[in-house]
């Protein structure tokens, strides 16, 4: 049986082409160009295109679509707090590293972050493996400092936690979103969409927006719109179908387990924590 090569991710000109197709505007215009009014280098195609962009991946990421994930990325050198209180909290975001009592421009969380899912922590120094933090509940704990951060908390676009008496490196698994398509007409052929099989769904969305604008039959677009949720929901399924080869587990209830990093006491202590 002949090996058939990865298709790759479509281009902005292979969606635009069927954009065109859908909107009826697939004849030859000016100066060489597809299309006489939807065309590359109209003023409205890029932030058309991007609008639809954005709203496919609302939507996938919705319907449970594990992508797009970041995995292994190191946040190094979060330092100490200066004394320790039971009132300090210390936060990283994008604009730097808040130590309970000075702004540090580094490190900062990835300017592609969405939505963060794991943290892990390491004692700088040391070359032990990352271990495991906990998202409390009901937010993070009233605790003195200690050797370990233990908790974190996603809160206004930061990630906060108690602070440690050590220097940490921290791993980071993400959700993250792709930055907008921003590229002139001439490259619209070379330049990808970055999800396999969605160009479909973009030139549906896309041609929804354009006809809208125009004054279409609301009953069209809608139909047009639907087309493109339809080969959203398809696209999605393949996705979760993917995950259902996971196993999960179901955590166990209680405290004092190997990854409870309060040992149930109330306080941060060394269970499950050897780094």
């Amino acid at each position: 049986m002949p090996a058939f090569p990865q298709l790759g991710f479509p281009t902005l000109d292979e969606t635009m082409q069927l954009v065109r197709s859908i909107v009826n505007d697939t004849f030859p215009g000016i100066a060489g160009q597809q299309g006489r009014i939807f065309t590359n280098n109209a003023p409205f195609t890029v932030p058309l295109f991007n609008s639809a962009f954005r709203k496919m991946q609302r939507k996938m990421r919705l319907e449970g679509a594990t992508f797009p994930i970041k995995d292994n990325v190191i946040l190094n050198n979060v330092t100490p707090v200066v004394t320790t209180n039971a009132n300090v909290q210390v936060s990283i975001g994008f604009d730097g590293y808040f130590d309970g009592t000075t702004m540090h421009a580094s490190p900062a969380l990835p300017s592609d972050l969405l939505q963060p899912y794991v943290l892990e922590e390491q004692s700088v120094g040391t070359g032990f493996p990352f271990q495991p933090m906990t998202q409390p509940q009901e937010g993070l704990p009233s605790v003195l400092q200690g050797a370990y951060l233990g908790y974190w908390e996603w809160r206004n676009y930061k990630i906060y936690m108690v602070g440690s008496t050590l220097v940490k490196n921290l791993r980071l698994r993400y959700q993250y979103s792709f930055a907008p398509l921003n590229v002139p007409a001439a490259d619209f052929a070379s330049t990808s969409v970055q999800v396999l099989d969605c160009q479909d769904c973009l030139a549906n969305y896309i041609a929804a927006m354009y006809g809208r604008a125009r004054g279409a039959n609301p009953k069209v677009v809608q139909d047009v719109e639907a087309e493109g949720d339809s080969c959203l929901s398809d696209m999605a399924e393949e996705y979760v179908r993917r995950s259902q080869t996971v196993q999960y587990r179901r955590l166990p209830y209680g405290a004092g387990g190997s990854n409870d990093p309060d040992g149930g006491n109330g306080t941060i202590g060394q269970s499950g924590f050897g780094a």
